[in-house]
């Protein structure tokens, strides 16, 4: 599952292993970070995301053992 950031961090939650591909992309579609994270089940891991600009994005995390997730990010 996916949380809302905290702080100016994005908290991922992963209860899978292996590696997740996270992509933040503007409204636009355009891909503004992309981060691979290697997990462990129930790891958590953090993005940073102070050099986002304020406003809207798409969180999009996949791998090959999910479904891929999709959640609305607002930075403030």
């Amino acid at each position: 599952s996916v949380s809302a950031f905290l702080l100016n961090r994005f908290p991922i939650l992963a209860y899978i292993s292996g590696t997740i591909h996270i992509e933040i992309l503007d409204l636009r579609g355009r891909e503004v970070k992309s981060v691979a994270l290697d997990c462990t089940p129930n790891c958590e891991k953090t993005i940073d995301i102070n050099s986002l600009t304020a406003g809207t994005y798409i969180v999009r995390i996949t791998s090959v053992d999910i479904t891929p997730i999709v959640r609305k990010l607002i930075v403030r």
